[in-house]
């Protein structure tokens, strides 16, 4: 596991993907999503 994991926000996300300057592995996930707690 890489130790930069970032939590973006709706606000937060498209920004963060234009400045990171180089591919971005993104997991979307939610609390209600019983496949995503496993």
């Amino acid at each position: 596991m890489h130790n930069n994991i970032v939590e973006l926000t709706d606000q937060s996300f498209e920004s963060f993907l234009k400045s990171a300057g180089r591919p971005v592995l993104v997991d979307f996930w939610a609390p209600w999503c019983a496949p995503c707690r496993a």
